[in-house]
């Protein structure tokens, strides 16, 4: 199972700017984890039914929760 699997909140500090922002993963076991993330690369991308994606700069959102 990939790391990414294991995420339950992703939250996201500095949200709106344009530099750099933070970002706190919430791990399914409880634990958090920390990471400076720079702007080139502050991109999540999501994958929607039918094959389609949508390319999500995490500086627009605070918060994000998966299932």
């Amino acid at each position: 199972m990939s790391r990414m699997a294991l995420i339950v909140v992703l939250c996201v500090a500095g949200a709106g700017t344009a530099g750099p922002i933070t970002a706190t993963f919430r791990f399914k076991d409880g634990s958090e984890r920390q990471a400076p993330i720079i702007a080139v690369n502050r991109v999540l991308y999501a994958q929607r039914s039918f094959g389609f994606t949508d390319k999500i700069d995490l500086a627009s959102v605070s918060k994000i929760d998966f299932e």
